[in-house]
């Protein structure tokens, strides 16, 4: 889901949400996913899953084969995993994530 006047430069991954002026993933369209009846155990997975693949150690290309070997029996986990090995015209949209030391350089404490 991508929210409303939102520029989008990127592939958003299945389940995904997107938000800004220049779209970044936000997070998991929660909402749409319980609408579907995804069950809290398999949302708790799936968040799992997102946590690992984007926020994880190492490079993106190894957190996505560690994502897959580690959730290989959860379909909508390897929907995602697909969805990203898949590649595209486009590159994939990634979180904005700033970096600590931006936070804090203009404290003057």
């Amino acid at each position: 889901m991508v929210g409303g006047v939102s520029g989008v430069t990127g592939n958003l991954v299945p389940f995904g949400f997107a938000k800004g002026q220049i779209a970044a993933l936000a997070g998991l369209n929660v909402v749409g996913l319980r609408r579907r009846g995804v069950t809290r155990a398999a949302l708790h997975q799936l968040r799992k899953a997102y946590q690992g693949l984007f926020f994880g150690d190492g490079v993106f290309a190894d957190r996505s084969d560690v994502v897959a070997a580690e959730f290989a029996d959860d379909p909508l986990v390897q929907k995602i995993v697909a969805f990203v090995r898949a590649g595209g015209k486009r590159p994939l949209m990634h979180p904005n994530v700033k970096r600590e030391t931006e936070d804090n350089e203009g404290d003057a404490s």
